[in-house]
């Protein structure tokens, strides 16, 4: 039964955010509900096919998670009233932006130098661990599986990454932030396509595999997807306008990229002998049922102040002010259920509940249903003085994913205080004063 109820509300709750957001599929509050909508039915699959139960008191707290969202929804559109009329009686022209083509060119230059110390990172993580490097799709694969499940032995064993790429990936990442966004502007102004600015995109999209992690792709993709989406609409100064056709053929791109990163495995090194239902569903589904059995035997609770939700903030503090006590591994144990691989992921609550209880879900809850659901009222808003396009854009586009994947890990807090992130902060506000200045119209 509290499958049933979750599946419900989940719908109704769909139906409710779509509503107020005056039916805007985009709305993060619809998106939120709409991935806990189609987790709880795998989890209705993985009931069937493991017959195991699932218990009403985490029912209530996913349940409790879509109403915060649903909540915010709520106070932004009081707050503000987002213009969705198709033409506005004093349209703002779109400015053209432009990046002189000598500026791609040194950032393709940076990308392949970041791009080497990446490799070579990897292999002397092997060389560590194995005595020798394996093959650079092996390395790779070695140093997803060293990082992620032996986090100790890891951090004993003397292996540090170049300044060069501790530094440079995070500047890559903040110069595409910008080069792509400039692209997408300038091809809704112009409707020309200056491909050669997408070339340092690609390449950091191929780069993101050399640390093993496909969710790092994933991520570039859904930015890239939904600022053009975004600055689609501020265009068009509507979100209704070709609305139906932007779905189908967004729901077609996601399943081709959703069907190639899972065949990508083995590409980067990464192998797994677990049946594909088992495999998939630990990705979809799994977590709800992860945090279930997770709650009814117990959470123990953190001893560092939000040590499990601020882990990566903790550990980007401990390598500055060299506090020890500070790196540490999370505690997600892999659980499988009579036989059954369900993966070690536990959705964002299981390490809110593990800090701060109860009372952490609600307001950790809150702080991220207010960030996506204000940030994203604001960039529709365009009947304002000024364009979307800026940082909030490119940060929102960054962190959209973390949005999609709230359902599968805390990947909200994750991104934003982890050590990549911080340093991506840094640069995009440094390279865009500089853009602003007019440093990237010269050749100087």
């Amino acid at each position: 039964m509290a499958l049933y109820a979750l599946i419900i509300t989940g719908g109704l709750l769909i139906i409710l955010n779509f509503a107020i957001g005056r039916r805007d599929w985009l709305n993060p509050s619809v998106i939120f509900c709409t991935m806990n909508f189609i987790y709880s039915v795998v989890c209705l699959a993985i009931k069937f096919s493991y017959s195991i139960d699932f218990h009403f008191n985490t029912a209530i707290i996913l349940m409790g998670g879509m109403l915060i969202f649903t909540l915010f929804n709520i106070l932004v559109h009081l707050k503000r009233r987002v213009y969705i009329k198709s033409i506005m009686s004093s349209q703002m022209d779109m400015p053209f932006f432009y990046i002189n083509s000598q500026w791609v060119c040194i950032l393709i230059v940076f990308e392949l130098i970041v791009a080497l110390y990446m490799i070579k990172y990897a292999r002397d993580v092997s060389r560590a661990f194995y005595g020798s490097s394996q093959g650079i799709l092996s390395d790779i694969g070695i140093l997803n599986n060293i990082t992620k499940n032996r986090g100790d032995e890891f951090r004993n064993s003397g292996v540090h990454a170049s300044a060069i790429y501790v530094l440079g990936w995070p500047l890559c990442i903040a110069a595409n932030s910008i080069i792509s966004c400039v692209f997408i502007w300038n091809y809704k102004k112009t409707h020309v396509k200056e491909l050669f600015m997408l070339f340092p995109s690609v390449i950091m999209l191929i780069m993101s595999f050399l640390i093993g992690s496909r969710s790092t792709a994933f991520r570039f993709i859904t930015a890239f997807i939904i600022e053009f989406i975004i600055i689609s609409r501020w265009n068009n100064k509507s979100y209704r306008q070709g609305q139906f056709k932007m779905i189908v053929r967004l729901i077609f791109i996601l399943s081709i990229i959703l069907i190639g990163l899972g065949y990508s495995i083995n590409l980067i090194g990464r192998q797994t002998s677990i049946p594909i239902f088992e495999y998939v569903t630990a990705y979809v589904g799994a977590p709800f049922y992860n945090l279930d059995i997770a709650i009814q035997n117990g959470i123990v609770k953190s001893e560092l102040f939000g040590q499990e939700t601020f882990h990566h903030l903790y550990k980007f503090l401990s390598s500055r002010l060299g506090i020890s006590e500070w790196n540490y591994s999370l505690n997600l144990p892999y659980l499988r259920y009579h036989g059954h691989y369900l993966g070690n992921v536990y959705t964002m609550y299981f390490m809110f509940l593990e800090d701060f209880g109860g009372m952490g879900v609600v307001i950790l809850t809150s702080f991220i249903a207010w960030y996506y659901n204000s940030t994203y009222s604001t960039l529709m808003n365009w009947d304002r003085n000024e364009t979307c396009f800026g940082v909030r854009l490119f940060i929102y586009g960054y962190l959209f994913n973390d949005l999609i994947m709230l359902t599968f890990s805390n990947r909200f807090f994750e991104t934003t205080l982890g050590t990549t992130s911080i340093l991506y902060y840094f640069w995009l506000f440094i390279l865009w004063y500089l853009f602003r200045q007019g440093l990237f119209f010269s050749k100087r």
